[in-house]
């Protein structure tokens, strides 16, 4: 027989057990733990999750911590731990879109292109063979007038 105590706990049971934990967490840390925590300018997500003992996901995917991260990162800033935030060009640049049909016009196009680059070798290929051929050409004909005599 199961012990209530032993069986698994459902993804929301795990969930709010990892939001427990992560309360619990940030209630013991002091300033200098923050700071030691600090990564490119936020608190390393992958720190905090060895740290609190959940899963190294939960701190951006577990919406709830995230928010509390979010709290406390500002919390931080505000309080001069964490530099404030700067925008990056990298998120300002917009990323050409590519609609489908021009995605397939671009492998059609360089599709051609190969396939007549491949037509002028086999056309070469061919005129080389025919030459080669033709001498040869004369020769059987005269094999089979020999032949015929």
């Amino acid at each position: 027989m199961e012990n209530t105590s032993q069986k698994k706990l459902n993804g929301q049971q795990k969930s709010l057990q990892d939001i427990d934990a992560f309360k619990n967490w940030m209630s013991k840390q002091t300033d200098e733990q923050y700071a030691a925590l600090v990564h490119q300018g936020k608190l390393s997500r992958t720190k905090i999750s060895e740290e609190c003992g959940i899963a190294r996901t939960q701190p951006t995917k577990n919406r709830i911590i995230k928010g509390l991260l979010s709290e406390l990162e500002s919390d931080l800033r505000s309080r001069g731990l964490l530099p404030e935030l700067v925008e990056s060009k990298k998120e300002h640049q917009k990323k050409p879109s590519l609609d489908r049909n021009t995605i397939k016009d671009a492998k059609a196009e360089s599709r051609v292109s190969f396939l007549e680059q491949r037509v002028l070798e086999l056309e070469a290929e061919l005129a080389a063979e025919k030459e080669r051929s033709g001498r040869f050409s004369e020769l059987s004909q005269s094999h089979q007038e020999l032949a015929e005599m």
